[in-house]
């Protein structure tokens, strides 16, 4: 059964299409929202007609959230072609702002939507390797509980994952406090920006925030060039938007979580 489901990796293919993008449209929410027309592009270039369309929401590296409406545009999109959707919803409860809609009911009814799961962000429980999948299409459950057989969760960690999950009143609780504190470093990371003239995208989501440097590009200086820079004159060490396919360079995202609160307060200082 294991070869029955197997990916032949050397056959799949992923489908990209350019989109030209430059100035302040780039600090900008919608100019980052799929759109059906570049969707149908990459749809009808392809060899091979593609099988899935991948969603992550809210996104990473950006952490804007897309509108139902744009959502809903998609999945009729893809339905219309016999597609699958899957959406990545690993920073489901990493909602700082407003306007999060989730797929999880769509995927209750649909046989074709999916979403994924995992503890790793919004409970900051990476180490316990516990993720989800919600579907209610038996052909794709079927070969993951297979699959799961090959990396099971242990019963320790799932005794301790179903008590944690169990506390509703806890849970709810940590969420809530858990994104005040994020809220309020987003918002001192964004005053910070402010004050020294950098642009930046507003987001309502995820534990980052996407900057654009480009003016601190030097002449003839590479993105991996000002990487490089910021680490050894400013201690800064951000993700450069290379390494996340972003076809400009002079953005990086700027993870806002992952020190404590006398390394953040340097951070903003530096």
């Amino acid at each position: 059964i294991m070869d029955r489901y197997a990916i032949d990796h050397e056959k799949a293919q992923l489908l990209q299409e350019e989109v030209e993008l430059e100035g302040d449209a780039l600090t900008r929410a919608e100019t980052y929202y799929p759109q059906i027309e570049d969707l149908e592009r990459a749809y009808q270039r392809g060899e091979k007609k593609p099988k899935v369309l991948l969603l992550t929401n809210p996104h990473n590296p950006l952490g804007i959230c897309m509108p139902k409406s744009v959502l809903d545009g998609l999945v009729e999109w893809a339905m219309g072609k016999g597609m699958h959707v899957v959406s990545d919803e690993i920073y489901a409860g990493s909602i700082h702002g407003q306007g999060f809609y989730s797929l999880a009911g769509e995927a209750s009814k649909n046989q074709n939507v999916h979403v994924v799961y995992a503890l790793s962000k919004d409970l900051g429980a990476s180490g316990l390797r516990v993720g989800a999948l919600l579907s209610s299409n038996e052909e794709v459950l079927a070969p993951v509980r297979k699959l799961n057989d090959l990396c099971q969760v242990s019963s320790t960690t799932q005794q301790l994952v179903e008590k944690m999950l169990g506390d509703k009143e806890w849970v709810a609780g940590f969420l809530k406090e858990n994104m005040r504190l994020v809220r309020r470093r987003y918002e001192r990371v964004l005053e910070a920006c402010n004050k020294a003239g950098i642009k930046y995208l507003e987001c309502d989501g995820g534990l980052y925030v996407w900057l654009d440097l480009r003016p601190w590009m030097r002449e003839g200086e590479t993105e991996k060039d000002l990487g490089s820079r910021l680490i050894k004159e400013h201690g800064l060490l951000m993700t450069p938007g290379e390494s996340m396919d972003m076809r400009c360079d002079g953005f990086f995202r700027l993870v806002f979580t992952a020190v404590g609160d006398a390394e953040f307060e340097l951070v903003l200082e530096r």
